[in-house]
């Protein structure tokens, strides 16, 4: 056993399993989502930007559009991502597939064909299975929880954690030093809400 003043739940998708431990429970849907990685041919080689071919977080948008991103100088990740909880169904964080399936390789081959016209020389070298932890409403999460505030829980980014992290981090640390949140204007929205603490209706 350990003495503490705060606990900081950043479990990722073992969000909720560590908040039942802690009598702070939480709930998210750990969406499950495939990556791939591809060896670029010379003519894109260190020329590849990131591109994502959706719009995040606009209502309705339940597609999953293609991303890629470049790995090194000679590589890119690529795969299908989407904003909606209505594409992957929930995945226990011990127990869900961590290989790429056939489908995903041949639909993600075929949309890079589309978007590099005569460029045929992509070739696939492997990939792996990830969750996206998302809460319900589709927003992070980082505050007290209602049932103890001693309990500081941060996560829920889904599919945009790097790009969240920031903001979560800032406010949890506000929290930790100052009781509340000072340096963003819209950290209440990240507090624990119905969205977070009620379990999701089924799909």
């Amino acid at each position: 056993r350990h003495a503490c003043d705060y606990v900081v739940n950043a479990a990722g998708p073992w969000l909720a399993q560590v908040g039942e431990l802690l009598g702070a429970p939480v709930h998210l849907i750990n969406q499950r989502h495939e990556a791939c990685v591809f060896e670029l041919p010379e003519a894109l080689a260190g020329r590849l930007p990131a591109t994502l071919t959706n719009v995040p977080m606009v209502e309705g948008e339940d597609e999953e559009s293609l991303y890629f991103r470049p790995e090194g100088e000679t590589q890119m990740i690529a795969g299908l991502h989407s904003y909606s909880l209505g594409v992957p169904e929930h995945s226990d964080p011990d127990d869900y597939q961590r290989g790429v399936g056939e489908a995903t390789v041949e639909t993600l081959a075929e949309q890079l064909l589309r978007v590099f016209p005569g460029v045929d020389d992509i070739r696939y070298r492997g990939g792996w299975a990830g969750l996206y932890p998302t809460p319900a409403d589709l927003l992070p999460i980082a505050g007290p929880h209602p049932a103890d505030e001693r309990v500081l829980v941060a996560g829920g980014g889904g599919g945009a954690g790097i790009s969240v992290a920031a903001p979560i981090g800032r406010t949890i640390a506000d929290y930790l030093v100052h009781g509340e949140p000072r340096a963003l204007a819209f950290a209440d929205r990240l507090a624990l809400r119905p969205a977070v603490l009620e379990p999701p209706v089924a799909r």
